[in-house]
């Protein structure tokens, strides 16, 4: 009787930690290594992983950081999975890249391993096959953010009860994604979040007539910059942008041919202001992306400083962008079209059409756009918003674990 009582008794303190007496936990992010992890990366896997990682810090929590040894977070110890990020040396084993990207997947997921009894709950942030496959291994939960397209693999109903646990719980940042999922995932819809206070900290109001673009140059995962130059060169407009070239062939063969002396190429920041700076400068970001963004982190930090968005209206962007209030939609094709925009044609004619729209308002209607694109950002993106939602899942997956 006397065991049933003590196993009765840790049973109700296990329960009642887990909703919130005891407030700090011991979290494992497990990061990307192909590229170091901080709050200014080049990609958004990387973004994200930091600005959580430093947000649950400075709530108390002790936040570990698997990946690259030249990670750095604030107030997070980094656990290196690799001496370095994997960029060039998968650029340098031509044709091999992916291959290289496993073996270190594979380290992520064991260097975690190690580390489980120092640490309350992990969460996964690889989006990988091999990742979401490996997550049995734990003894510990997991929960993990399903950064990637929900196609192809990740969404075959045969091969789902290899990848998906019952276990676990899988976060989507859009609507677009989990309505992809396989039927019967556990999945929480918990939008992607960037620090929109720093962000608006100088103001909202642009300074330049530019159209602006960012992203990676890839084309397994097109963000349209061959589109954006088209549409500038058509319309006779300036473009900045700045690019990470992860595919140099495509990129020197149908890319740099477009571009003439309206086209700049601006370097990476190295601080936040240059970023922040960069984004409230221009007069519309065109990112027509021409794959389904899973989120599209560019979005809202555009959005954040006011600047309004122009893209294809694929994958997460028609949750995100409010045609004709935080920027304007335009379908790839009569064949994709997803909607009834304010642009009707589609491809660049579209775009230039959008970009005529966005320089022919009068200011005081253009300006009414960069506050609601700002606003939008701040009741819907906020980093605060997101980290409590987090928060509280880890919360409740313990709960759910111990019960």
């Amino acid at each position: 009787m006397r065991g049933v009582t003590t196993r009765f008794f840790i049973s109700c303190l296990c329960l009642s930690e887990a909703k919130g007496m005891i407030k700090i936990m011991r979290i494992g992010i497990i990061s990307v290594n192909d590229k170091n992890t901080n709050l200014l990366a080049r990609g958004g896997t990387e973004v994200f992983s930091a600005n959580l990682a430093y947000q649950l810090a400075k709530l108390g929590h002790e936040v570990f950081l698997f990946g690259s040894a030249d990670s750095k977070v604030d107030g997070v110890k980094i656990i290196p999975t690799t001496d370095e990020s994997l960029w060039e040396m998968e650029h340098a084993c031509s044709g091999k890249g992916n291959q290289v990207k496993n073996i270190f997947q594979i380290r992520n997921v064991m260097i975690a391993k190690m580390y489980e009894n120092q640490i309350d709950i992990f969460h996964d942030n690889m989006s990988c096959e091999i990742g979401l496959s490996m997550h049995g291994i734990f003894s510990k939960p997991v929960i993990s953010s399903l950064h990637m397209p929900i196609d192809g693999v990740f969404c075959n109903t045969k091969l789902s009860k290899y990848l998906y646990s019952s276990e676990n719980v899988y976060a989507v940042a859009s609507k677009f994604q989990q309505s992809n999922l396989p039927h019967g995932i556990r999945s929480e819809f918990i939008p992607n979040g960037i620090d929109v206070n720093l962000f608006q900290k100088d103001g909202i109001k642009n300074n330049t007539e530019d159209l602006i673009w960012i992203g990676r140059i890839n084309p397994a995962s097109p963000k349209g910059l061959d589109d954006a130059v088209y549409t500038a060169n058509r319309t006779k407009k300036r473009l900045r942008y700045v690019g990470l070239v992860e595919n140099d062939l495509y990129f020197q063969k149908n890319i740099k041919p477009l571009m003439y002396e309206n086209i700049i190429e601006q370097s990476h920041f190295s601080i936040n202001a240059e970023k922040i700076a960069f984004y409230r400068s221009g007069k519309a970001l065109i990112n027509p992306i021409k794959w389904e963004e899973p989120f599209g982190l560019t979005f809202i930090e555009a959005m954040s400083t006011g600047t309004p968005i122009i893209s294809y209206a694929l994958g997460a962007a028609p949750e995100i962008i409010e045609d004709g209030k935080t920027g304007l939609l335009v379908n790839l094709s009569e064949e994709q079209s997803r909607g009834d925009w304010i642009i009707k044609r589609c491809g660049v004619e579209g775009l230039c059409d959008a970009v005529q729209y966005i320089y022919k308002m009068k200011e005081s209607e253009y300006m009414s756009m960069r506050y609601a694109c700002a606003e939008h950002a701040k009741e819907k993106y906020n980093i605060e918003r997101m980290v409590q939602r987090y928060e509280s899942l880890y919360r409740k997956v313990l709960w759910m674990k111990c019960g």
